[in-house]
């Protein structure tokens, strides 16, 4: 009986043990896993590129585009007529139906954006889709293009963050993103590299604009800036210091 005792109670210590041992472990792993937030995939997303394999964005344009191939396919689009070339402001607008929400229902109507390019160092850097104020236009909202955009990115594995108006008016120099002109809502998609803004424009308050932004190549942009910067103060702290020297010298004949 004793050794019986003896061994029950050792059978029940091991399983005690495999039982804790299971627990922790599963704790660890829970532990471990770091839930994927808009904020950490855009810390990702502004560096080095993540995947060498190039985004496609709106009209067929993807990073890491030249200027020539931007131009290119441009034209290209012109011919499809995917989109029009305006010649009397020089600029290039695609067409596309749109749900109007308003209090009679979603009638869905036409609405012309204007787009355009910028580049650095001869790549893509960002793509603007402008809707403008001018017409019909001005009565399409922010939450408008959020209806209508927002589940789409979504659907593609863009994480979404919704930017108040305080911090949207706000330049971030660290991240290069351009502050928007005009107090409102905007809201952002990030994936891999690409940042997608739906934002106020800068020229007037209805302007409504899509913008793709290839993070990696604005984190390069604002190295670069940096180093410009620190070369100049490092400069200008060597061209005081001279002047510096010289005064003592001429101070030494007083």
């Amino acid at each position: 009986m004793k050794h019986f005792t003896t061994l029950l109670s050792l059978v029940l210590f091991l399983s005690s043990c495999g039982t804790n041992g299971s627990g922790s472990e599963a704790e660890n792993s829970v532990e471990e896993i770091v839930p994927i937030t808009f904020e950490t995939a855009f810390r990702q997303s502004y560096g080095p590129r993540v995947s060498q394999i190039p985004d496609t964005l709106a009209l067929g344009y993807y990073w890491g585009m030249t200027r020539a191939q931007t131009n290119t396919h441009e034209k290209e689009l012109v011919q499809s007529k995917k989109v029009h070339y305006e010649k009397w402001d020089d600029r290039y607008t695609y067409t596309m139906p749109l749900t109007h929400f308003d209090e009679s229902g979603n009638q869905t109507k036409n609405y012309s954006f204007v787009v355009s390019s910028v580049h650095y160092n001869d790549t893509l850097k960002v793509l603007n889709l402008l809707l403008s104020s001018w017409g019909r236009a001005g009565l399409y909202t922010m939450e408008d293009l959020y209806k209508e955009f927002g589940p789409v990115f979504e659907s593609k594995g863009y994480l979404c963050k919704a930017v108040s108006p305080e911090e949207s008016m706000r330049v971030d120099p660290k991240y290069g993103l351009r502050a928007a002109a005009w107090v409102g809502t905007e809201y952002r998609f990030v994936k891999d590299n690409t940042l997608i803004r739906l934002w106020r424009g800068t020229e007037w308050p209805k302007d409504l604009v899509i913008s793709y932004y290839d993070m990696s190549v604005v984190y390069k942009e604002q190295r670069d800036i940096a180093a410009k910067e620190e070369e100049a103060a490092k400069k200008a702290a060597a061209e005081n210091a001279a002047r510096e020297e010289q005064k003592k010298d001429y101070l030494r004949d007083f």
